[in-house]
């Protein structure tokens, strides 16, 4: 169980690291992208709908040991992508980054309450605790020396 609170943490870390950041990357040179333009590489993130859905069912079929590495990897490759250049891998990054993580997320959180022998609420609740604490522990660390990148305060 402490491997899937870990795992709470750091992909809810990546997750919200990309989505807080992207923004301010996307309006800087050399993309200079207005605040409508982001928003609507926002509404990428109704790919989580679809992938917790499609992957906890492939879980359920195939075995989430099997199952859960494979949007684990997708989110680090989503992450490598939104790392390169052209604007149009930044946001296939974003979009992957956001099908790794729900895909992980669903499976992970279910795999909590089924491995708990009892106190499946109380196990439920330190999963949910790590995700809060993984949200919270990445927003600073991830900017740049408290400036935003582009040089944004």
């Amino acid at each position: 169980m402490p491997l899937l609170y870990l795992e709470a943490f750091l992909l809810m870390g990546v997750f919200v690291t990309i989505y807080n950041y992207a923004g301010f990357r996307l309006m800087s040179p050399p993309y200079g992208l207005s605040q409508a333009a982001v928003g609507g590489v926002f509404l990428l993130y109704v790919l989580g709908s679809v992938s917790s859905a499609k992957f906890g069912t492939l879980a359920g079929r195939l075995g989430r040991r099997k199952v859960f590495w494979v949007p684990v990897v997708l989110l680090i490759a989503g992450v490598a992508l939104t790392a390169m250049t052209p604007l149009v891998l930044v946001i296939a990054g974003i979009a992957v980054v956001t099908i790794g993580f729900f895909g992980a997320h669903s499976i992970a959180s279910a795999w909590v309450g089924r491995r708990a022998q009892s106190s499946r609420g109380q196990a439920a609740a330190f999963y949910l605790f790590f995700i809060i604490w993984g949200r919270v522990c990445s927003d600073r660390p991830a900017g740049s020396r408290g400036r935003m990148p582009g040089g944004r305060e």
